[in-house]
C-alpha cells in the first residue's frame, strides 16, 4: 500500500525524534513505578467516571505509552489498543500534521531551558510542563485543541524520570488561534523558574504565561470585578486594565476571560 507524503513525513520526523531524544536525555529511577502507577490510576478511574481528563502514563526513556484512560477513545477517535500499539509513534499518531514537529522542538526547548538552569545555584527539584493548544489528527472529520501537562522529579544531573503522568484536557470549546504554547516551571528549595514559548507570533520567547502586573488583574476578574471596579483598585486607567485582558488572551489562546482564568488554574498561575 502507497503512503501519501504527510505519512512520510510523519514517520521522518518520528525517526528524527527518536535519534535526537537518545542524544539529549539520560534518566534517573527516582521516580514513580509504572505497575504502580498504573494500579492508581486505574482505581481513581473507576471511581470518577466522569472526570474530564485524559490520562496518560508514558515511559520517557522507551519513549511510548505504557496506559491510556478508557475516555481516550471517545476524544481522540482511536482505541486504547491502538495507542499503546502506536508505542513511540503516539504523538506522531496523534498530532494534526502542522503541529507534527513539536515534539522535536519541546524536546529541543526544555534541553535549552535546563541549559539555562545550571548556571543557577538553586537547582531544580521538580519540572512542570504545559503546552496549550496542541490540535489532535483529524479522525471522522474532527479536531480537537488540549491543554497538556505533567510534572516530575529532576535527576541530580539533570536526568529525567523514567515515568510520568501527563493529562490531556479537551479545550476546545476554550482556544482560538491556529498555534501553540510551552510553558516550562522548575522548582528549587530556594525560588522557580519559568520559560514560555509560543510557537507563532513575533515575540516567541518570554518568563512566563503571565506576567506580575497581569496577574493581580486576572485575580481581579477571578473575583468577578468589572474593567472600572480592577482600575480603581489598582490605580490604572479602564483601557489599561482592557489591554492587558487583550494582551493575556492573545498569549494564550484563550476565548474569554472565563477561559484565560481556567487556563491559568490548570497552569497553578492562579
Amino acid at each position: 500500500m502507497f503512503k501519501t507524503k504527510k505519512e512520510l513525513n510523519r514517520g521522518f520526523l518520528h525517526e528524527q525524534f527518536r535519534k535526537l531524544w537518545a542524544e539529549l536525555f539520560q534518566f534517573h529511577d527516582n521516580g514513580p513505578n509504572a505497575d504502580e502507577l498504573i494500579k492508581s490510576l486505574k482505581v481513581l478511574e473507576l471511581s470518577d467516571l466522569l472526570r474530564p481528563e485524559i490520562i496518560l502514563v508514558y515511559s520517557l526513556e522507551k519513549f511510548e505509552p505504557l496506559y491510556v484512560s478508557d475516555n481516550a477513545e471517545k476524544a481522540l477517535g482511536y482505541s486504547v489498543e491502538e495507542l499503546l500499539k502506536a508505542k513511540s509513534f503516539f504523538f506522531f499518531k496523534l498530532l494534526a500534521f502542522q503541529q507534527i514537529a513539536a515534539p522535536i522542538k519541546v524536546a529541543k526547548w526544555v534541553r535549552a531551558f535546563w541549559a539555562l538552569e545550571k548556571d543557577i545555584v538553586n537547582h531544580p527539584k521538580k519540572m512542570e510542563t504545559y503546552l496549550g493548544g496542541i490540535r489532535s489528527k483529524s479522525t471522522n472529520g474532527l479536531s480537537k485543541t488540549f491543554l497538556m501537562r505533567n510534572s516530575y522529579i529532576v535527576g541530580p544531573n539533570y536526568e529525567l524520570p523514567k515515568n510520568v503522568v501527563f493529562y490531556f484536557t479537551d479545550i476546545t470549546h476554550l482556544f482560538r488561534g491556529n498555534f501553540y504554547w510551552v510553558l516550562f516551571r522548575s522548582i528549587g528549595l530556594f525560588k522557580s523558574y519559568t520559560k514560555l514559548h509560543i510557537s507563532g507570533g513575533s515575540k516567541r520567547e518570554s518568563n512566563n504565561l503571565i506576567t506580575t502586573r497581569e496577574k493581580e488583574i486576572l485575580i481581579q476578574f477571578s473575583e468577578g470585578k468589572s474593567n472600572k471596579e480592577i482600575g480603581d483598585f489598582l490605580k490604572i486607567t479602564t483601557g489599561t486594565v482592557e489591554k492587558h485582558r487583550r494582551n493575556m488572551l492573545e498569549k494564550t489562546g484563550a476565548r474569554d476571560t472565563t477561559a484565560l482564568i481556567h487556563f491559568c488554574k490548570l497552569c497553578k498561575i492562579l
